[in-house]
């Protein structure tokens, strides 16, 4: 029906009783409000529902603003009803567009945007509440005046996800992964979507004289809410295992964790002391030892020790001292017949102790594996080790080098799989799915996983030092020079990969010169690659010496000679079966 010539036209009509501008100034307020309300009401620990009713009314509101502004005018600070026409004198409205029309199509659009919105929400993998329950757990802040409690805010949100990791139903990402957020600015929807949890625990400790503040909240990644919050002042030498356990508690309660199984698992720190002071001695040697330095490794020793004097039941502090042993032996800090020996003893300790304690098995695996080269056993202790704690990451990764070496590379790949699936972040893990490829001869994916390492964290020099062999197993002596040069003086010796490269460059006396620094027990070398670079410059007997005193010392890097290419003048001699009888693995490799 066409529009009297009389009446003014729909968007006239509009623009003379300004509901345009009505709107606009109501969206904007709305708009305002919802935004306001998203950002204080989880803080003052509302109910998500809270937000979303602030939505749907401002939603609903929009459709009553545009009748009233249709409907009446505001004169002289009085609502009076508009006037339609062309000269505004007749009441009414236009003859082709009625109120109850205006008013349900306004509903219908406003409706149609909260159930959108809500949809979207419902949707979204990130909010969906149904989703397994899944939780990282931060370092804690040292907020302490003396900055002196970092080992302390480490040491509570370890032994809180270690509590937290045994609750069935509820997934929890690794110690590495989570901890390398530490002193980062990072938002918490970021870090929730690279670890692939639904919340975060964070806190803070706080020590002053002999008084210290434990604060602690957990918060939804997808809209940063908060789902609990506590703060627990305590005297420092006061039961703080009770404030970790009252944590843990406090957070399975507030995700709902529905404790399947049989029985409910007792949510406590399994404490293994009563001695407080042996346990902040305990703390601070994890924390020095997970530093991965050389003062930080062996000062954990002393802590350890510190630990076992004060009480010398401390099964946990026995597998620490373990621990430290063993790396500082890997590291080439000490000697493997000085480290290793006194590493057993502190497992066997530990164990006698505890017999279902799952570190130290994990430690007594590796002991069996690196330095005894009992690989059997040594999957024994892993699989033990996983029984009693399916999520030790370092269980799924120290197993999987095992396989590795027993020539299961299939078996060794899933342990690998799982172990990132616990700890995606887990840089050392990723760094071993890269020898994996390496030892397997696929040198391309080898090459792009400890690239991809890099890329992640450009200071993680065992990827460079790896990346460097597998240059030169790929015939690139160029780059494998270049990352051998990146690496920090003293890192470890690289005499062997500079010489195989410069022999690769046809650069004779170079190599020569580099492979006379080599060690004469093959300590602090990649002892196979440097046999590798011997063996192709003519020099192999040369390298079966390198060789047979790297065994004899029962040095680690021992064990991957295994892998040494069947192409190489090194596997062609019948020398070499003979040195993997010592390392007792030639049933596994015929």
């Amino acid at each position: 029906m066409a529009v009297s010539p009389d009446r003014p036209s729909f968007l006239e009509e509009l623009r003379r009783r300004k509901v345009v501008r009505a709107g606009s100034v109501y969206a904007a307020v709305a708009f305002a409000t919802v935004e306001a309300a998203d950002l204080v009401f989880p803080r003052l620990l509302l109910p998500d529902w809270s937000v979303t009713l602030v939505i749907a009314l401002a939603l609903a509101g929009m459709p009553l603003t545009v009748a009233v502004a249709w409907i009446y005018d505001l004169k002289a600070g009085v609502l009076v009803r508009s006037k339609s026409g062309p000269d505004a004198a007749v009441d009414g409205h236009p003859g082709w567009l009625s109120l109850p029309a205006l008013l349900v199509i306004g509903l219908m659009v406003s409706l149609g945007a909260a159930a959108g919105w809500l949809a979207g929400r419902a949707s979204s993998p990130s909010a969906d509440r149904s989703a397994p329950a899944s939780i990282a757990v931060l370092p804690f802040a040292d907020m302490s005046p003396a900055g002196d409690m970092e080992y302390f805010g480490d040491g509570m949100a370890e032994e809180i996800l270690n509590v937290l990791a045994q609750v069935p139903g509820l997934r929890v990402a690794g110690r590495t992964s989570s901890f390398s957020f530490k002193g980062q600015s990072n938002d918490l929807r970021s870090i929730g979507a690279t670890l692939g949890v639904g919340t975060i625990l964070e806190g803070s400790v706080r020590r002053s004289d002999t008084r210290i503040r434990i604060t602690a909240q957990l918060v939804r990644t997808d809209d940063q809410s908060h789902v609990w919050s506590d703060t627990f002042d305590r005297d420092f030498d006061e039961d703080v295992f009770a404030v970790q356990d009252d944590i843990a508690a406090a957070i399975v309660d507030a995700l709902k964790i529905e404790l399947t199984g049989g029985d409910a698992p007792s949510i406590a720190v399994q404490r293994g002391t009563e001695s407080l002071q042996a346990y902040n001695a305990y703390l601070r040697g994890r924390f020095q030892w997970n530093r991965r330095t050389r003062e930080g490794v062996l000062g954990s020793i002393a802590s350890f020790e510190e630990a076992i004097r004060l009480d010398p039941g401390y099964a946990r502090a026995f597998t620490g001292m373990a621990d430290a042993y063993a790396i500082a032996s890997n590291f080439a800090w000490m000697t493997p017949g000085e480290a290793m020996p006194r590493a057993r003893a502190a497992v066997d300790s530990a164990l006698a102790l505890n017999p279902r304690l799952a570190d130290a098995y994990t430690s007594l695996g590796a002991i069996l594996s690196w330095y005894e080269w009992d690989q059997d056993e040594a999957q024994r202790a892993y699989r033990r080790a996983l029984e009693l704690d399916p999520n030790s990451t370092f269980a799924h990764y120290w197993y999987a080098m095992s396989l590795d070496y027993t020539n299961r590379p299939d078996d060794a790949l899933a342990e690998l799989n799982d172990a990132l699936a616990l700890d995606p972040l887990a840089l050392q893990v990723r760094n071993g799915l890269g020898n994996h490829y390496q030892w397997r001869g696929d040198l391309d994916a080898a090459i792009e996983t400890y690239e991809s390492i890099l890329e992640i964290d450009p200071g993680f020099h065992n990827a460079r030092r790896w990346l460097a062999t597998a240059y030169l197993e790929a015939g690139r002596p160029e780059e494998a020079l270049s990352m051998v040069d990146s690496l920090p003086e003293g890192y470890t010796n690289v005499s062997g990969l500079r010489g195989w490269a410069f022999s690769q460059l046809g650069r004779v006396e170079a190599s020569r010169s580099q492979f006379e620094r080599l060690p004469a027990d093959g300590r602090s070398v990649d002892v196979a690659y440097a046999a590798m670079g011997l063996g192709l410059s003519g020099e192999v007997d040369a390298a079966f010496e390198l060789l047979h005193a790297a065994v004899d010392s029962r040095t680690y890097p021992s064990l991957a000679l295994v892998f040494i290419p069947p192409t190489s003048p090194i596997r062609l001699d019948p020398r070499f079966a003979e040195l993997v009888s010592d390392l007792n693995l030639r049933q596994y490799w015929p």
